[in-house]
């Protein structure tokens, strides 16, 4: 609805609805109440924060992130942690994980070759 009629007064009502359900202050104007997203572009990061938070433990965010076409910049981000084997405040310091990359092609999965070979028709997927 956000991207289909982004002025909709709908919106807000179905997301104060989720926000109601949990018990959380919903959107709106009162004193108690938090400020309601003017543009269309924070009214999806609103949208989007709500799916993550009541969705948090149902596998979704993965697809949700292709979906969206927001993966480079979520999944494509290096994983930083602590130096668990350091002692005193060397514990502190910021420590790379690991190196991670999401690239065009990863919206996409490599058709494997022996499909490819059968129909010669088919071709594979663009990056791989």
């Amino acid at each position: 609805m956000n991207e289909y009629d982004p002025g909709n007064p709908d919106i807000l009502k179905y997301l104060n609805l989720i926000r109601q359900r949990a018990g959380v202050p919903v959107y709106g104007n009162g004193t108690t109440d938090i400020s309601v997203p003017l543009t269309q572009d924070s009214m999806r990061m609103a949208i989007r924060h709500e799916r993550q938070v009541e969705l948090a433990f149902e596998e979704v965010r993965y697809f949700d992130l292709r979906r969206w076409k927001i993966a480079p910049q979520t999944m494509g981000a290096d994983v930083y942690g602590m130096n668990m084997f350091a002692d005193g405040d060397a514990f502190y310091q910021k420590t790379l994980e690991q190196r991670r990359r999401f690239l065009q092609r990863d919206y996409l999965w490599p058709i494997p070759n022996g499909e490819i070979l059968k129909d010669q028709y088919l071709v594979q997927n663009p990056g791989w």
